[in-house]
């Protein structure tokens, strides 16, 4: 996943900046030395590289900078050397939800008026990701979802996997996947697994990923991903193949670090 790309300059990361970490990334409490040094590694050259932006006059802080940098590190952890998103220039912070301008209208990202896929709906947008441009976070929600141990949901990761899977072009479910033999084996698991969840969806069946995978195949990439980060251990269960292509992609297996908090129904 991670060859094809290079990192980026080196950056100090400030002691004072690890209980933040611990406070808001539930993950970081289960990383052992190795991992957390790439992932001081990660957080100090985004917190230092990126431009960061509050929109609607939100002040960004260093909490926010570390928090959504700790979360995206995790991605990372599989790579041979600390990866900060070279292609990633921009993150953008709203308070909470926001709606923002249609992408083919000459307007700032910052302006809160409209929600590009579902117009003025309640609640507006709680991230997004632009091929080639933002990532764009709800504060509120990347602290709900970070915090929350083992839930299946934290959006700094469902919007920077958009971002990974949007580097070879448009967000689609394809990320880049240089090996031949992974990448078939990627599209034929995705396949089986993205219409199961179609089928459950429509049947109104629970299932251990979130319905919301079933919008689009690019939805099921960051919705997938979110899971493996956040519930490994069911996911692995639940869903062998799947796991295994993701283990493949990120090059990591997170059932090996987080804890088992996964029940099977009895």
């Amino acid at each position: 996943m991670f060859g094809w790309l290079r990192g980026r300059r080196s950056a100090a990361f400030d002691p004072v900046w690890a209980p933040v970490l611990r406070r808001n990334v539930w993950q970081y409490a289960h990383l052992d030395d190795t991992q957390r040094e790439h992932t001081y590694t990660v957080v100090a050259r985004m917190a230092a590289g990126k431009h960061w932006e509050g929109g609607a006059g939100y002040a960004v802080t260093d909490e926010h900078r570390v928090t959504v940098s700790g979360v995206a590190a995790l991605l990372t952890l599989g790579a041979g050397r600390p990866f900060d998103f070279p292609h990633l220039r921009t993150i953008i912070l709203y308070p909470e939800a926001f709606y923002a301008a249609p992408r083919d209208e000459e307007v700032s990202l910052l302006q809160d008026t409209y929600d590009p896929i579902f117009g003025e709906a309640p609640g507006g947008r709680l991230g997004e990701a632009w091929d080639a441009g933002p990532v764009i976070l709800s504060w509120a929600d990347v602290l709900e979802t970070a915090r929350e141990p083992g839930d299946g949901e934290n959006l700094v990761l469902h919007e920077f996997a958009h971002h990974l899977d949007g580097l070879d072009g448009p967000i689609d479910g394809v990320p880049f996947i240089p090996n031949r033999d992974e990448r078939h084996a990627w599209y034929e698991v995705t396949r089986v697994e993205y219409e199961r969840l179609l089928e459950a969806a429509a049947g109104g069946r629970a299932s251990l990923l979130d319905e919301y995978g079933a919008t689009s195949p690019a939805e099921f990439f960051a919705v997938a991903t979110e899971c493996f980060f956040e519930r490994p251990h069911a996911l692995r269960h639940e869903h062998p193949e799947l796991y295994a292509a993701r283990t493949r992609y990120y090059r990591q297996s997170p059932d090996q670090w987080l804890p088992n908090q996964w029940l099977p129904d009895r």
